[in-house]
C-alpha cells in the first residue's frame, strides 16, 4: 500500500497556512485536548479557536518513481456543487419514503 505525502491548508481569519500530514496528525490531537494554541514547524502559531476551515490542498505518493508520481487535487467548484445538488437529491428522496 502506498504512502502518501499531503499537504494541508489552515484558514484562519482569511489567512492560509500549510502543513503537512503530521501536522494534521497533532493539530486534530491538539483539538480533541482543547488546546487553545498550536505551533507549526514553520513557527507559525495557530489560534485553535478561530480555524475557519482545515482543507487538503495536494497528496502525492511517497518515494514514487519520478513520472509516477500523480498529485490528487481537491474537487472544483463545479464537481462539488454537482455533488451537493446529488446529496439534496438524495435527501429527498429518502424524506418521501
Amino acid at each position: 500500500m502506498p504512502q502518501y505525502k499531503e499537504q494541508w491548508i489552515v484558514v484562519i481569519n482569511r489567512k492560509e497556512f500549510v502543513i503537512d500530514e503530521i501536522e494534521k496528525v497533532k493539530l486534530e490531537e491538539a483539538m480533541k485536548k482543547s488546546d487553545r494554541w498550536f505551533k507549526t514547524v514553520k513557527g507559525d502559531i495557530l489560534s485553535i479557536s478561530h480555524i475557519e476551515s482545515v482543507t487538503l490542498h495536494s497528496k502525492t505518493i511517497k518515494n514514487g518513481l519520478g513520472a509516477g508520481n500523480k498529485v490528487i487535487e481537491e474537487p472544483t467548484e463545479e464537481e462539488k456543487s454537482r455533488i451537493e445538488y446529488i446529496k439534496r437529491q438524495t435527501r429527498e428522496k429518502l424524506k418521501n419514503l
